[in-house]
């Protein structure tokens, strides 16, 4: 019994050293936020693609990236997450 606590108790230490680790990494850069204007023909998937690149600090994938720009512009979610030229969306991203 007691050493299956200690093994509990070291997995759960083992997840917690992981995500101060994860949390560290993400707040080590400098958050940068630009007004992007839509052009005809973009969609949210490809102006992600755009500013993925330009997010230095931590990995994301573009499905993340994207979600995190309809979470940031609210207007996305009342409109269907729908864009046309001329809106303008902010996207935030960190650097090093």
């Amino acid at each position: 019994m007691k050493r299956r606590l200690r093994t509990s108790v070291k997995v759960a230490l083992v997840g917690v050293m992981a995500l101060s680790a994860y949390i560290m990494n993400i707040t080590a850069g400098e958050k940068v936020t630009e007004e992007y204007t839509v052009k005809p023909g973009d969609t949210v998937y490809s102006i992600s693609e755009q500013f993925l690149s330009k997010n230095t600090v931590q990995r994301k994938y573009i499905l993340q990236f994207q979600h995190e720009i309809i979470e940031e512009n609210p207007q996305l979610k009342s409109n269907h997450y729908i864009i046309h030229p001329g809106d303008k969306l902010a996207i935030s991203y960190y650097v090093k």
